[in-house]
């Protein structure tokens, strides 16, 4: 059982994984788009 989860940002638009690991590269890695719309993974952490 999960008992918690830990997200360094809200949404797409901007997060730490920008230009990380490779300079140039957008990453998806969060529970909002980047227009702020929730995406698949949002809902199964609220399941």
């Amino acid at each position: 059982m999960i008992t918690g989860v830990t997200f360094w940002n809200l949404s797409d638009r901007y997060t730490w994984l920008d230009n990380f690991p490779v300079r140039g590269r957008k990453n998806y890695p969060l529970l909002f788009d980047t227009h702020l719309q929730p995406k698949k993974a949002f809902w199964e952490v609220v399941k």
